[in-house]
């Protein structure tokens, strides 16, 4: 019988090309984290402000592994029992996400009040498929890391200190941070509003989580601030709809729909996908099934409307996730239709409506004008 052979090093390159602009990397340490059951995560770039960045630090107060399960999530594609409220799947995401950011990682864990470490070179990885697990790391290295790093050194959490960057996306660890005080909005990196903030807006708001960016090893914890793609709470917003619809599968889904004021621009359009409280993606292509790949939506694009699956398994009745679970894929083609008659999909179709008839009759008031002028 042969054997179906795998190249390491080339499978982790193939892993990481492309698949990850950092913010997303971030996305796969935070996901860990809330998996943990973590209250705070703190990422924080070395060696801060206008400096190049050297090494990024991501670390929480989770639950924390012990020497077994660090091993066992070390495995690419490992199998564990993976709750439905989590959207861990592949066994993938952390191992390449470290490496699209850097060549060498450090992971420092604490649990049952036993530190477990960890070091990845990838050279190493490629060259001879190999690391330095719990028994092999230098212990006093990975103390001294745990006891700078950690949340809190006398309870439990999870540190990864990746080294030897290689990400090209930012020149300076302020540009990274991308903290703007005065404009959430136009600021970039992971203070900007449609990253972080978006992602993780339920458990930020509801207060089981804080995200907080730290540059250098002086500066101060700055908080990820919430961001709702629907903007509910503006007084210029309106909710059109809000409420639980259930398919006759009986999957339930938590629906919003709110309408902009009429001026509003497309850049936020779109429907979000949350699941098990973690917003995923935003479709501002197809709307979930309901138009055609390449639509206008010109008529739609002061609407916003948010999908929430209570668990990956309700998820999974119609979507899947891609490779990096930063985006989705529709594999059940009715869902469009049987969304398209939901009272959520009802309004959008009405304001769609109202909209084309508004603009119409704008343009025969301005052809009036223009005829009289």
């Amino acid at each position: 019988m042969a054997i179906f052979e795998v190249n390491q090093g080339r499978v982790l390159t193939s892993l990481i090309s492309g698949n990850y602009q950092v913010h997303e990397a971030i996305y796969e340490f935070v996901d860990n984290s809330v998996a943990a059951k973590a209250t705070e995560v703190h990422i924080r770039v070395l060696d801060g402000d206008k400096k190049a960045p050297k090494a990024i630090v991501v670390y929480d107060n989770g639950s924390g592994m012990t020497s077994d399960e660090l091993e066992t999530s070390l495995v690419l594609a490992c199998e564990r029992d993976r709750s439905d409220y989590e959207i861990s799947e592949f066994g993938v995401g952390y191992k390449a996400a470290a490496f699209s950011l850097g060549n060498q990682v450090w992971i420092v864990t604490k649990k049952d009040n036993q530190i477990s470490a960890a070091f990845l070179d990838r050279s190493r990885i490629n060259e001879q498929g190999e690391y330095d697990g719990p028994t092999e790391v230098d212990s006093d290295k990975a103390l001294a890391l745990w006891d700078k790093y950690s949340v809190n050194p006398l309870f439990s959490g999870t540190i990864f200190v990746i080294n030897d960057l290689i990400q090209t996306e930012y020149k300076t660890c302020a540009s990274l941070i991308g903290k703007n005080p005065k404009n959430q909005v136009n600021c970039g990196g992971l203070h900007r509003y449609n990253r972080l903030g978006l992602r993780y807006r339920e458990l930020i708001d509801s207060g089981t989580i804080r995200i907080f960016t730290v540059s250098g090893m002086k500066g101060k914890p700055v908080s990820i601030e919430s961001f709702d793609h629907c903007q509910r709470t503006q007084p210029d917003v309106d909710t059109l709809f809000r409420g639980s619809v259930s398919t006759k599968a009986g999957v339930n889904m938590r629906m919003t729909l709110t309408k902009l004021p009429q001026g509003s621009a497309s850049g936020d359009f779109g429907i979000a996908i949350t699941v098990a409280d973690i917003t995923t993606y935003i479709d501002g292509d197809t709307l979930l099934g309901m138009y055609n790949s390449g639509a206008s939506h010109s008529y739609r694009w002061h609407l916003r409307g948010e999908v929430c699956f209570k668990t990956k398994k309700d998820f999974y009745n119609y979507f899947e996730f891609t490779s990096a679970k930063h985006g989705v894929l529709l594999k059940d083609t009715s869902f469009g239709d049987w969304l398209r008659d939901t009272d959520f999909g009802k309004y959008i179709i009405r304001e769609s409506k109202l909209r084309s008839a508004a603009v119409q009759e704008e343009k025969k008031v301005k052809t009036l004008e223009a005829q009289r002028a």
